[in-house]
């Protein structure tokens, strides 16, 4: 299970807009840059010492990570945008609207999963 609360929000992107998932997940991205830049920053210091090997260790783990949730949200945002409502499945991934069930009324819960 991935306990991720930006994942999380961007999941339930049907309870909220477009807009707003990609403002959250655009600030995602750029709170990972920064940590990413901290990060690289302490295991330059680290790693030139001996004593640090293992905190230099765990810096390079780091880097690696906040990386992944850089390139994770780019990705995101690369998705193309769909219109709200919208009944055409969207791409794996997208910021979009939710997909409703053809034929069911707006506000009967008839959504479902998209399709990958």
């Amino acid at each position: 299970m991935l306990k991720h609360g930006v994942a999380l929000r961007v999941w339930l992107g049907h309870l909220s807009d477009p807009a707003t998932l990609r403002r959250t997940v655009a600030e995602h991205r750029e709170s990972a840059q920064r940590m990413l830049d901290e990060v690289g920053a302490a295991r330059a210091v680290a790693e030139h010492d001996p004593a640090w090997a293992y905190p230099a260790m765990i810096e390079r783990w780091g880097e690696r990570y906040w990386a992944g949730e850089r390139d994770a949200a780019d990705a995101l945002l690369r998705r193309p945008r769909h219109t709200r409502g919208s009944t055409a499945a969207a791409p794996h991934g997208a910021l979009s609207g939710p997909v409703r069930r053809p034929g069911s009324p707006v506000g009967s819960g008839g959504y479902c999963r998209r399709s990958r």
